[in-house]
């Protein structure tokens, strides 16, 4: 798929568990730098998210961030409109550790006096691995069961705590299901431009700038 993109629409692009060849890496063209996670160097096989950074974006405008999982990427990008905070996740079946790092992060950083800062922009995105009516359709009302709805929840009051926004709007399938071939939402996107009212996308995202794309 990553030959049929066009590099001059996109700056960046997440992948959702890469392939690996036998080295334990995942392969890109001479348009993008590959971002791993950290622990994609200390736990062999265990990566399932990665960021593709486009080359023709000036190297001192982004940096990685840590934040200690093989199954989280992070990269702060700056922008005329301020600094963004671009956090690919991919959240496991078994538990929802993920979140909990993503929300960890955040409020550190609001902790932090004088690093984030009224211009910060955030973009969380990734496999939430939960169903829920806010996102799915009514039609998968069956999915809706206690224990998916009590994993929603947990991201329902991040996305509360730090005034975040769901972009990608309600009923947009993001998944296939091979079995049965039903459409479902299990890929989300959150978002937080400061001073920009709920009722309007962040304004980097009125500008059509490509922050994101997802693969999955």
């Amino acid at each position: 798929m990553l030959h049929r993109i066009v590099p001059k629409r996109l700056d960046v692009i997440t992948i959702q568990e890469p392939y690996l060849d036998h080295f334990h890496n995942t392969h890109a063209n001479q348009h993008w730098y590959t971002v791993y996670p950290r622990e994609h160097f200390l736990e062999l096989g265990k990566m399932r998210s990665t960021i593709l950074m486009n080359k023709s974006m000036a190297a001192d405008v982004w940096t990685q961030i840590e934040l200690s999982s093989s199954d989280i990427t992070a990269v702060q990008i700056q922008t005329r409109r301020g600094s963004v905070l671009v956090v690919y996740m991919y959240n496991d079946n078994a538990n929802m550790v993920s979140v909990h790092k993503v929300s960890q992060y955040i409020r550190n950083k609001e902790q932090e006096r004088g690093v984030w800062g009224v211009n910060t922009h955030i973009i969380w995105l990734g496999d939430f691995k939960s169903h829920h009516p806010l996102w799915d359709e009514a039609r998968n009302s069956h999915l809706f069961m206690w224990a998916s709805l009590d994993r929603a929840q947990k991201t329902i009051e991040v996305v509360a705590n730090y005034d975040l926004q769901m972009l990608l709007p309600k009923d947009i399938p993001t998944l296939c299901a091979m079995a049965s071939q039903n459409y479902t939402h299990l890929d989300n996107c959150q978002g937080l431009s400061p001073g920009t009212p709920h009722h309007n996308p962040p304004p980097f995202i009125q500008a059509k700038l490509s922050l994101y794309y997802i693969i999955s």
